[in-house]
């Protein structure tokens, strides 16, 4: 992993697996009872936002938009096919950076993959983009690739906060003056890797997260917080969830509204865990909608283009 400080107590965790310590994929709360196992979340919720439209690619998340193209972080290692539900995608080398409303570049990409016809993906239509931007305390359903937790129920640990940083142990020690709640990520293998999915909720507005705040090695973007807290299917993002999707309801109707990006962590918060009040950053999809929707119309818009269109034959013709 990739540790950034921040100012103060928290530490900025980039999504993306370059060292030893791996990145994991979405981590699931059980309820507030301490000994209530948290659910498994691998496979789509009852009210699906297109659990059957994310999937692996490289090291990280993405999802398909439709008419071939997909969504994930710049950050992401595209190296390798995008795989959803087990199926394989071929990448056509086709893929383009997005840019921030001034026109620097952000992190986040675009990419093409060839959908052969009666693949699981020839099917669907094209996802809806969200047009609003995000404020606190809207909710939504995340998901992600990556690896599971080790357990069910949470881990407690003992922690001194007068040490620099935190001093942490899963056992009571002399000097500890805290506790904290969460999971230890599995190992990093393939075999732990797994689609899942949790709900989150938006803990404060936009903001344009950029070098100044500890975000080096990627672009600027504009993005939002969430906050893990202890509640049944609350989720916290972490590695390999780069690129991962939010989705919001809008009308009665899931719109992709954020794809996960980086975590704040605590300090001296124990390597590959997860601990309750976490913070997952996502981008704010509808701060590059335009270029989106360019790319890969909304039904509304070919709707709209067909007209366009016809009109340009019929003067061609002419």
């Amino acid at each position: 992993m990739i540790y950034y400080r921040f100012v103060g107590p928290a530490l900025f965790v980039c999504l993306t697996v370059v060292f030893a310590q791996p990145g994991r994929a979405v981590i699931i709360s059980g309820s507030a009872h301490p000994t209530q196992n948290a659910p498994a979340n691998n496979t789509a919720p009852s009210d699906d936002p297109g659990f059957n439209r994310v999937g692996m690619v490289g090291n990280g998340s993405a999802v398909y938009l439709g008419n071939g193209w997909c969504l994930t972080a710049a950050h992401v290692n595209r190296n390798t096919a995008f795989i959803v539900g087990g199926t394989t995608y071929a990448l056509t080398g086709q893929a383009s950076q997005l840019k921030n409303p001034d026109n620097t570049s952000t992190d986040l990409t675009l990419f093409a993959i060839t959908v052969p016809t009666g693949s699981g993906l020839a099917g669907l239509g094209t996802l809806p983009i969200s047009s609003t931007q995000m404020t606190s305390g809207v909710s939504g359903t995340f998901i992600g690739t990556g690896l599971i937790q080790t357990s069910s129920t949470p881990t407690t640990w003992y922690v001194d906060t007068s040490t620099t940083p935190y001093t942490w142990s899963t056992t009571n020690f002399t000097g500890a003056n805290a506790t904290a709640q969460g999971y230890i990520w599995a190992s990093d293998s393939t075999a732990n890797r797994q689609e899942r999915w949790a709900t989150v909720s938006s803990s404060g507005a936009d903001v344009l997260y950029d070098s100044s705040q500890g975000n080096t090695g990627t672009a600027p973007f504009w993005g939002f917080p969430t906050t893990f807290t202890y509640s049944l299917n609350k989720g916290s993002a972490s590695g390999h969830d780069s690129g991962g999707p939010l989705f919001i309801k809008v009308n009665q109707q899931w719109q992709l509204a954020g794809l996960a990006h980086l975590i704040y962590d605590i300090s001296g918060q124990p390597a590959n865990t997860s601990v309750f009040q976490n913070e997952s950053v996502f981008d704010d999809i509808s701060f590059y909608r335009n270029q989106i929707v360019s790319a890969v119309p909304e039904p509304a818009s070919l709707v709209l283009l067909i007209p366009a269109l016809a009109g340009l034959v019929t003067r061609r013709r002419r």
